[in-house]
């Protein structure tokens, strides 16, 4: 009986590690490409605007629910998964690398427990958003203006509402 016991736990510590091989041999494969002389992360300058930023997110990465973690820009890039927190975190940080002036509203239903975060961008006519990884080019004059187009597709209620500046500081709620 203790030897079966010792025998699973050698099966399952081996299997960890196993898994934590492989994580580190793809991390190495994509990376792999800075010494050939191309790099696998993408040109920021080339990301020069919300919606090539959009459309980048949308050709490289899946969406994928994780409520008990949030990837940095980095990390979502290796993972190429991530939920609406992450995606949005990668797209203000690209923005905010290109001088744009970046928001977050983080978005709470009545129906449910669960967030959703869109990312906002000052453009020149106004204020413009991305979900997930769709660009809408509303060009809006306020953020109660995002929230109400946010909200004309869907079934869910607003609960309540918070805006975050790129740093993360509370700029308002309601």
């Amino acid at each position: 009986m203790e030897k079966e016991k010792r025998e699973k736990k050698l099966s399952a510590a081996a299997l960890k590690k196993k898994k934590a091989k492989e994580i580190i041999i793809e991390i190495r494969r994509k990376l792999t490409g800075l010494k050939h002389g191309y790099s696998v992360f993408p040109d920021l300058n080339e990301l020069d605007t919300p919606e090539k930023i959009c459309s980048y997110m949308k050709e490289h990465f899946n969406y994928k629910e994780n409520l008990f973690y949030n990837h940095n820009p980095y990390e979502l890039w290796l993972t190429q998964e991530g939920d609406c927190n992450d995606l949005c975190t990668f797209a203000i940080f690209v923005a905010d690398y290109h001088n744009y002036e970046t928001h977050q509203i983080h978005i709470s239903f009545k129906e449910i427990a669960i967030k959703h975060v869109l990312g906002v961008y000052t453009e020149d006519k106004g204020y413009t958003y991305s979900d997930n990884e769709d660009y809408c080019p509303l060009c809006a004059s306020s953020f109660n203006d995002i929230i109400s187009h946010y909200f004309i597709d869907h079934e869910l209620e607003l609960k309540s509402y918070e805006i975050l500046d790129y740093k993360n500081n509370l700029i308002e709620e309601g």
